[in-house]
């Protein structure tokens, strides 16, 4: 005996709308409140994956929430969630405690296996009632999708996203991409390296020259290093992870350039955290 019509949709509604909230949660704790501590697979240690999986949440689960394309998203949504319940079970097998799933919220796995298969659930719930007649829509969907998170994730990592359009803002001709150098999460005592790009928008070639704090923050290139104009200059700098355990710390430094003989700084903005101390502090 089929299920009445307003139960239907009652399941039908629940099977996108409970999924959906819990997609853009957790795409939006992984935005704005990452664990440092965390070196899973979906973790800042993997940062152009960690930005396109939330980046991915996010839009997967707005176009659930607001049923868009009735089809297509759902069908996303269900191949994610049973993907991610994979993931759980190999975690609980392994022994770690918590995914991270929902960035500094910490959730045991046990429960984050709970929660993927209840939206399995759900969605297959959906899916069965919704029914969709044509395939080709939930092609096109799942495509708009994945061009979209793809589109969020270079916002960051592609052109420069928000520090690029800030620089243009501020009139600098001459400055850091990203301005916010991340070293993740380190021994106290060890040294860690990243790379750091300057961009010359300028008409004249600049020389970069040295950093602020040789204490901190050392050059692991060569310097002076000559940026032409227009181009954009990359080199390595290594930091000396020190500070308190278990928290995260940040400093402002500068980079020195001369141009036309004159000398003069870039801003940039260093943030790591220390997981425990192999030294004494001095």
């Amino acid at each position: 005996m089929p299920l009445p019509l307003d139960v239907r949709s009652t399941i039908a509604d629940l099977g996108r709308f409970a999924p959906g909230v819990l997609l853009v949660a957790s795409g939006v704790l992984k935005r704005y409140f990452p664990d440092y501590l965390s070196t899973e697979l979906f973790s800042l240690a993997n940062p152009w994956l960690y930005t396109f999986v939330y980046s991915f949440e996010i839009v997967v689960g707005l176009l659930l929430i607001f049923r868009v394309f009735s089809g297509l998203e759902a069908v996303a949504a269900l191949l994610t969630f049973v993907g991610f319940t994979g993931l759980q079970v190999y975690y609980l097998v392994t022994g770690v405690e918590s995914c991270r799933c929902f960035g500094a919220v910490s959730i045991p796995t046990k429960v984050m296996l709970g929660l993927d298969i209840g939206m399995v659930v759900l969605l297959s719930a959906h899916l069965a009632i919704l029914r969709p007649k044509r395939s080709v829509r939930l092609v096109r969907l799942g495509a708009v999708a994945l061009v979209l998170a793809a589109l969020l994730s270079a916002e960051e990592y592609l052109v420069g996203g928000k520090d690029e359009l800030l620089a243009w803002v501020q009139g600098k001709k001459v400055f850091a991409v990203p301005a916010r150098v991340d070293f993740g999460s380190c021994d106290g005592g060890t040294v860690v390296e990243r790379w750091v790009h300057i961009r010359n928008r300028t008409d004249d070639p600049v020389r970069i020259v040295g950093v602020s704090d040789f204490r901190l923050l050392t050059a692991a290139d060569d310097l002076p290093k000559t940026i032409p104009p227009g181009e954009t200059g990359s080199f390595r700098v290594k930091l000396i992870c020190r500070g308190k355990p278990i928290a995260r710390h940040s400093k402002t430094i500068e980079f020195f350039y001369l141009t036309n003989g004159q000398l003069k700084r870039i801003e940039s903005y260093v943030l790591w955290l220390v997981k425990e101390s192999r030294e004494q502090e001095p």
